[in-house]
């Protein structure tokens, strides 16, 4: 069931934009699904919009799998609509911005923007029929985004992006496209205030920015946890969970692994995540690097199986070189595990170092080893810090809290627009009452 924010104002009629959802399970499918059910809890009128692929590949590619479910449905009280995309239109566009870059033509970023799509077939005219009075939409870089910017100017609808930038990943997120529709947007909704700082460095005024972040279920008490920690002579377990992808940092993680096993034969260690192109390779290398040690592969892991993972981890390992948040974090103190992240912008903003995990340089494998095995051999310090985590999921990241702040952002940008609509019309009237001038 729900646990919807307490709310006095009116019902609502608002549409969240999406690239992908439910049963797509990327971060920004989960985000929009938790904040569509809980805003519908609260007794608004609640639409998705969004694409029937269920990751990137189906925005570019025929050939990619997508969700069997309907193009319209009724999903605890939300409305989801699920438009197909011009993949092709995207995937011509791929060699033409590969070209553009190359040879610094004009309009190369612009074809880049239709490249990474999606392309939703239908997208404003469901917006027209649906006629919202509010949007929220996610996530950069993709198209949606400034599409939606455009038409709430032109309909006077209050757009709210959460933009999840990774300001480290330039060749995505450092696009004047994003900066035009940062600025023109009716407010803006971070994940950490490293990423308000940044858009605010793009021009956009502090007080149309609000910090949103990012929510999981509180799943298990620290005491319900299993093969803790490596106490009371259990196998430890190392977690790596997320994108099996050298950009998430599981090359790091493989890097240190025979450091890890040299000092501490015993650890088990699992890698698990969604499988990526690069997944193949990254295997590979993984079972060259155990030399006896004990590994474990499981790509493509059910929910349930990620939830025992995580109850039986002694640490969650996520050394991603660009992040806007890291859900896995908050995944991993649901379950009361400490983590390992990398030092870097946003990341710094979630993990408070030697409190509730630890951070490394990007890349530094010996590092990674140096601290793994550092929460191995003090136990109670590793639990101390998947406490500390758990309780910071409990006072800051329930879906309810993270809901409360992004109806905040949604009401300061209505009010906004209403002020902005309310100091134009006198104008208008003034324009059409003046005498006109004599010749």
């Amino acid at each position: 069931m729900v646990a919807s924010a307490d709310r006095s104002a009116p019902a609502e009629r608002i549409v969240f934009v999406a690239q992908t959802y439910f049963p797509a399970i990327d971060g920004t499918a989960v985000l929009i699904q938790h904040l569509a059910e809980q805003f519908a809890a609260s007794g608004d009128e609640v639409h998705v919009v969004t694409t029937n692929a269920l990751g990137p590949r189906g925005f570019r590619n025929w050939h990619a799998e997508r969700t069997s479910a309907p193009p319209i449905e009724d999903i605890r009280g939300v409305r989801v609509h699920r438009l197909p995309t011009y993949w092709w239109l995207s995937n011509i566009s791929r060699f033409a911005q590969a070209a553009g870059h190359r040879l610094g033509l004009p309009g190369a970023e612009r074809i880049g923007d239709l490249y990474l799509g999606p392309l939703m077939r239908g997208l404003l005219e469901t917006l027209k029929q649906i006629a919202p009075t509010c949007v929220y939409a996610s996530s950069f870089p993709y198209w949606h985004m400034h599409q939606l910017v455009g038409w709430g100017q032109k309909h006077r609808v209050p757009v709210v992006l959460h933009g999840a930038i990774h300001p480290e990943d330039r060749w995505a997120f450092d696009r004047s496209s994003i900066t035009r529709s940062c600025g023109q947007a009716a407010g803006y909704a971070a994940n950490t205030a490293y990423e308000a700082k940044y858009v605010q460095s793009l021009g956009v005024p502090r007080d149309r920015i609000t910090i949103v972040g990012a929510g999981v279920d509180l799943k298990l008490p620290c005491a319900a946890r299993t093969e803790a920690s490596g106490a009371d002579g259990q196998k430890p377990r190392i977690l790596y969970l997320g994108h099996l992808t050298s950009r998430k940092g599981l090359d790091t993680v493989i890097a240190a692994l025979p450091t890890i096993w040299a000092h501490h034969p015993s650890v088990e260690v699992v890698i698990a995540g969604k499988t990526t192109e690069e997944a193949p390779d990254l295997r590979r290398a993984a079972f060259q690097a155990t030399r006896g040690g004990d590994l474990r592969w499981l790509p493509d892991v059910t929910e349930a199986q990620k939830e025992a993972l995580l109850a039986s981890a002694s640490v969650v390992l996520y050394p991603s070189r660009a992040e806007s948040f890291g859900i896995v974090f908050l995944e991993a103190w649901s379950a009361g595990a400490p983590v390992i992240g990398c030092r870097i912008g946003a990341i710094c903003d979630v993990v408070e170092d030697g409190v509730t995990g630890l951070l490394i340089s990007p890349g530094n494998a010996a590092e990674l080893a140096d601290c793994v095995l550092h929460l191995i051999n003090n136990p109670g310090e590793a639990s101390r810090m998947g406490a500390m985590g758990q309780r910071r999921v409990r006072d800051e990241h329930s879906w309810a809290a993270v809901a409360r702040r992004a109806r905040q952002a949604l009401d300061a940008a209505r009010a906004r627009m209403v002020d902005q609509q309310q100091r134009v019309l006198p104008d208008e009237r003034s324009a059409r009452t003046a005498p006109a001038r004599s010749r």
